[in-house]
């Protein structure tokens, strides 16, 4: 049978009660179940929320295009004698709507908002965190890693929140190849050839390239999620018996433009006109 998937890392590193992360005062009553609904939803990996002004104040800028949450404040004004202003007659319950941004949400926040759990820093590998940093991805802090086609954003937890910096790594080289085959990247259309089986080839193919990578920098492959898959690979490796040599060949392609070696699709000098240039090199009528 196939061995169940095994989830190699935690999905909060603090409290699971909405807080604001400034004030440290935990929200109440209705905004509980707002927040941890927002946050369900959004996968969010913490459970700290801000303000706009407070954001601001502690440095950070919202991420462009994250919009932000409703949260309602609920509280008395008090009704004043208008002989006696200092004398109070009674009080008006009033309920008022403000937004906040999860944290998340926010960049260049100071470490400690995040409540991610402690990392030694000798963790992280210094010649895959440069090749990252060279790539124009768009990586968001989550509590599940996921990749996002419409967007190209990247979803993946702290490295802390992993079971080690292998899985970590791992997770993330996953992650980079779907990225790579996407609009403005390599651009490959994988239903046009596979249809239905479009999805597990895909799988297969970013299963390779995550092994392909991590073999490079010296990781074994850690358990993320090929074993739990591997009936949908079987069937795509049954319908196609060429299926693994052209998974294996386009994995190469995703490890050569991660280092740069291959060109996006927009720049790349179209097939035709590249033939046309070498009939015509070789005297040949077109």
């Amino acid at each position: 049978g196939v061995r169940p998937w095994k989830q190699t890392w935690s999905e909060y590193g603090g409290s699971a009660l909405p807080k604001n992360a400034l004030t440290g005062k935990t929200y109440s009553g209705g905004n509980i179940p707002l927040l941890w609904g927002s946050a369900l939803t959004e996968e969010f990996s913490v459970h700290s929320w801000l303000t706009l002004n407070q954001a601001k104040k502690a440095g950070g800028t919202p991420i462009e295009g994250e919009t932000p949450f409703k949260v309602v404040k609920f509280g008395y004004s008090p009704i004043r004698d208008p002989k006696n202003k200092e004398n109070i007659l009674g009080v008006v319950p009033y309920l008022k709507a403000f937004e906040v941004f999860n944290v998340n949400q926010i960049d260049y926040l100071p470490n400690d908002y995040y409540d991610r759990p402690k990392l030694n820093p000798e963790a992280r590998n210094a010649q895959i965190e440069a090749l990252i940093s060279g790539l124009p991805l768009k990586l968001r802090e989550r509590k599940t890693p996921g990749y996002a086609d419409k967007t190209g954003e990247i979803m993946i937890p702290a490295m802390g929140a992993f079971t080690s910096e292998h899985a970590y790594y791992t997770a993330l080289f996953n992650l980079i190849a779907h990225w790579s085959l996407g609009k403005d990247r390599l651009e490959v259309n994988l239903q046009k050839k596979h249809g239905t089986r479009a999805m597990a080839f895909q799988s297969i193919t970013c299963e390779l390239a995550s092994a392909f990578l991590c073999a490079q920098y010296g990781y074994d492959v850690t358990d993320y999620r090929h074993a739990a898959t591997l009936d949908q690979w079987v069937d795509v490796l049954k319908n196609d018996n060429k299926a693994f040599m052209s998974a294996a060949a386009l994995a190469g392609r995703i490890v050569r433009f991660v280092h740069g070696e291959e060109k996006p699709k927009a720049k790349r000098p179209e097939k035709v006109a590249v033939m046309k240039k070498a009939k015509l090199a070789a005297g040949v009528a077109a």
